[in-house]
C-alpha cells in the first residue's frame, strides 16, 4: 500500500505529514503494547517502550487536531515533531 500512500501524498494540496517513529512497528500505534510485556514476543511491535511511544503518539495526534481543527498555535505540534524519535518524511 506504500504506492497508494505515495500517490495520496503527492496529490494532496493541503498540509501533509508522513511521520515515522523510530523503533516502532505497526501495532505500536494501537494500545496492544500496553497489555503485557510479553506481547513483543508474539506480535508485531517494536522495541520502543510503550511508556515512551504511547504518550508521544497521543500528543502528536492531539496537537495535530488542535492545530488543524481548532486553529491552536503550531508550536505544540512542532515541539512533538522535533522529538529525536520522529522522522518527518
Amino acid at each position: 500500500n506504500y504506492s497508494h500512500l505515495n500517490d495520496l501524498m503527492s496529490n494532496s494540496k493541503g498540509p501533509k505529514y508522513n511521520i515515522v517513529m523510530q523503533k516502532t512497528l505497526h501495532l505500536d500505534y494501537t494500545d496492544i503494547p500496553l497489555y503485557s510485556p510479553i506481547i513483543k514476543y508474539v506480535m508485531d511491535v517494536g522495541s520502543l517502550a510503550p511508556n515512551i511511544s504511547q504518550p508521544l503518539i497521543n500528543n502528536l495526534i492531539l496537537s495535530f487536531l488542535d492545530l488543524y481543527l481548532l486553529n491552536k498555535p503550531k508550536k505544540n505540534f512542532e515541539h512533538y515533531l522535533s522529538n529525536k524519535l520522529i522522522s518527518n518524511l
